[in-house]
């Protein structure tokens, strides 16, 4: 992905001004590594991952590790307090309810303007990860039922309602 990220990424580096990078999944670190590296001076690279494991590896001063669920809201505050980021990356378990709940959970913690990274989306097709093709429970449909909110104004409220079922929000408010 790093093609991609540098695509998306690179206007806000170019600005050399810090950011703040959350990234849910941190396996071996390596990634961690690769971001405090790549963003600018003074830039903060925080770690979650569920596995205890993790808290052993050493990454160097600028990187934080914290071991707890990205997909609980009281999970983040209870590990992050009110902190925000202006670049969350999820990386973690891939499976869509897992997506789906950390979205939820983190989405609140973007900095206006922000950047919301979910990678290996493929995996939303995949069915022993809770996704497969036009599955209502696949992160990539839950998605596009997000865009289908921000057009809101173009749906009936019959289709609106349908939507904040899919969503599991009133799209209305």
């Amino acid at each position: 992905y790093l093609s991609i990220y540098e695509m998306v990424l690179a206007p806000r580096v170019a600005q050399n001004k810090p950011l703040h990078l959350l990234e849910i999944g941190v396996q071996n670190g390596g990634s961690l590594q690769i971001w405090s590296k790549y963003l600018p001076s003074g830039s903060t690279v925080t770690g979650i991952d569920i596995d205890p494991a993790c808290a052993n590896l050493s990454l160097g001063d600028l990187i934080q590790i914290h071991i707890g669920d990205a997909s609980s809201e009281e999970e983040l505050t209870r590990l992050l307090g009110e902190k925000t980021f202006d670049i969350i990356v999820d990386d973690g378990s891939h499976r869509s309810d897992h997506i789906i709940a950390t979205f939820k959970a983190c989405f609140g913690r973007l900095n206006h303007g922000g950047a919301f990274i979910i990678e290996d989306l493929h995996a939303s097709y995949v069915d022993s990860l809770g996704g497969g093709f036009h599955q209502p429970k696949a992160a990539v449909e839950w998605l596009k039922a997000l865009i289908d909110a921000v057009n809101i104004d173009y749906l009936n409220s019959v289709e609106a309602d349908a939507l904040s079922q899919i969503i599991g929000m009133n799209v209305r408010e």
